[in-house]
């Protein structure tokens, strides 16, 4: 379940993240063996995959938690934020683990813990003899640790140097001062909430795109008028595609046409058919990856609804009807 890929010895810059179910002791004083295996280690078996899915490394496990690197072995520009948004998804699957196999071992909820700082950490050799791997050491591992025992159950708690480094490209809950064992200075804590849609600034002018807006402007009346086009706004970092984007979507409601919006990142790059799935839960408030509660907010108003892998329809009480169409392809837009 690890990642393949072993950690360099060295000076690294990470995100470390700790994870723990709280609670664990009790549970298993309360729980058959056999339970706790199956609640509490299904739940670190769940946190595991979330931070691999995010581009972390599993770096350490507990019996009830773990310790996840975002940037060793591998580096992204968005560490800091790829811990945050997998401590807020570890959260999820937990919340949604106790509710699918906690009720069968008698367990209403399961409380979780999430810590996440970013610094610099020595990766180095640890222990000796038959028992020698590669540890993690540094301020920030020890700062996730003391935030994760820090935080309330059920929350991601961050620390100053990831706050800051994200700025407000997250929303942020209250902030707390703390007085971490270990650390001889009040460290500030905030709560991660989720990300923040960075808007895009329409009262500047826009300048020497005349014509990209005239062809994005007549792809907007094809479509009003009933013919399908797909437009693809490529270009370098920071020439402008997201306030063009923009502009099209105010063209688009001026004219009258419904607009629905989905995002895909480096995030998703393993997930299949992301993008589609960000489409349904943005244009039908989707809040679940539940089958069942996917179609019934697709039909609200009623009827029989069944899922068919075979002919990849959905069927309501109208009958069956396609879930996309083909379009034709137009130019894209330079």
């Amino acid at each position: 379940m690890g990642n393949e890929a072993p950690i360099a010895a060295g000076r690294r810059a990470v995100t470390a993240l700790f994870a723990d179910v709280a609670g664990s002791t009790q549970l298993g004083a309360e729980l058959d063996p056999e339970d706790v295996v199956e609640v509490v280690g299904g739940a670190v078996r769940h946190f595991c995959e979330v931070v691999e899915r995010y581009g972390g490394t599993v770096k350490d496990l507990a019996g009830d938690g773990i310790l996840a690197l975002f940037g060793a072995p591998s580096a992204h520009e968005d560490d800091p934020e790829r811990a945050v948004l997998a401590g807020l998804e570890i959260q999820r699957v937990a919340s949604h683990h106790a509710r699918t196999i906690g009720r069968s071992a008698g367990v209403d909820h399961l409380g979780v813990r999430v810590g996440v700082e970013t610094g610099i950490v020595v990766i180095a050799p640890v222990g000796g003899g038959s028992r020698l791997e590669m540890g993690a050491t540094g301020d920030a591992v020890n700062t996730a640790a003391r935030l994760q025992a820090a935080a309330e159950i059920g929350t991601v708690l961050v620390g100053p140097e990831t706050r800051r480094q994200l700025g407000d490209s997250m929303v942020w809950g209250p902030t707390t001062r703390f007085e971490l064992k270990g650390k001889r200075d009040v460290v500030e804590g905030v709560v991660a909430l989720g990300s923040r849609e960075r808007p895009v600034d329409l009262d500047v002018p826009l300048i020497g795109r005349t014509d990209q807006l005239r062809e994005l402007a007549g792809v907007i009346d094809d479509v009003k008028a009933g013919r399908g086009r797909t437009v693809a706004v490529v270009g370098e970092a920071g020439i402008g595609k997201s306030r063009l984007v923009a502009e099209l979507r105010r063209h688009a409601r001026v004219a009258n046409v419904s607009w629905l919006d989905a995002q895909c990142n480096a995030l998703d790059e393993s997930t299949p058919f992301a993008a589609f799935r960000d489409l349904l839960r943005s244009s039908t408030v989707v809040v679940t990856d539940e089958p069942g509660s996917i179609l019934r907010r697709l039909h609200p108003r009623g009827g029989a609804v069944r899922h068919d892998r075979g002919d990849r329809s959905v069927r309501g009480g109208g009958g069956p009807r396609p879930l996309c169409r083909p379009v034709s392809r137009g130019p894209p837009v330079e």
